[in-house]
Order: structure tokens, then sequence, then C-alpha cells
């Protein structure tokens, strides 16, 4: 799961991207910041994004983060059907992205 920080509301945060697992083999993840940083570079915005696991079916143990007090967004991977069906009750202060999962409620790429 990523979360979205803008720079610019002063918000104490930690920021990372990640790198190939191995040499040679580029991950999901790679292409995603990847294209991420890539945006962000051409449409001049001021962001780290901040990476935050969760165990397969417990994604509702992070939804602390979900708050706008914590980052402007979230664009979550991964998610279980336990995880999504979980999820598409919650109300949100943030965008919330969902990768690779169709829904009636979030954004989905």
């Amino acid at each position: 799961m990523f979360f979205v920080l803008d720079k610019n509301r002063g918000i104490g945060y930690a920021g990372f991207s990640m790198g190939s697992l191995s040499e040679g083999i580029i991950s999901p993840y790679d292409r995603i910041m990847s294209g991420l940083n890539q945006c962000m570079k051409e449409c001049g915005l001021n962001l780290e994004i901040l990476v935050c696991p969760f165990e397969y079916n417990k994604l509702s143990e992070k939804y602390r983060y979900f708050s706008d007090k914590f980052c402007t967004g979230a664009i979550v991977f991964s998610v279980s059907e336990t995880d999504l069906d979980e999820l598409l009750l919650q109300n949100f202060e943030i965008p919330v992205v969902l990768f690779n999962r169709l829904n009636n409620k979030y954004q989905y790429f």
C-alpha cells in the first residue's frame, strides 16, 4: 500500500521508493514507482511516497493511516476479498485508489 504525502502541508512523514529485488528483475512495484515519479516530475508535484505493508486479510489494521492528518491519498495493492468487502464499508477522509480491483466506490487502475 502506498500513501501519497504532500510535502507542502508540513506533516511529519517518512518516504522512500523501492528498487528492484534482484538485478535484471523488475517488480510491479518498480514499474508503479517509476510511473508515479515520472508523473510527479511532469506535473511539478512535490510529493513523497510512503510504503505501508499489511498482512493479507488484515488491511483494516492499517485504517488509522487513511486520514488527512497522515497523508493526502492512498493507493492500495493486493487486497483479498475480505479486505475489499471491509474497505467498501469505510468512509475515509482521503481519496483511495485500488490497484487491479474493480468496485463501485473507489477509483481503480
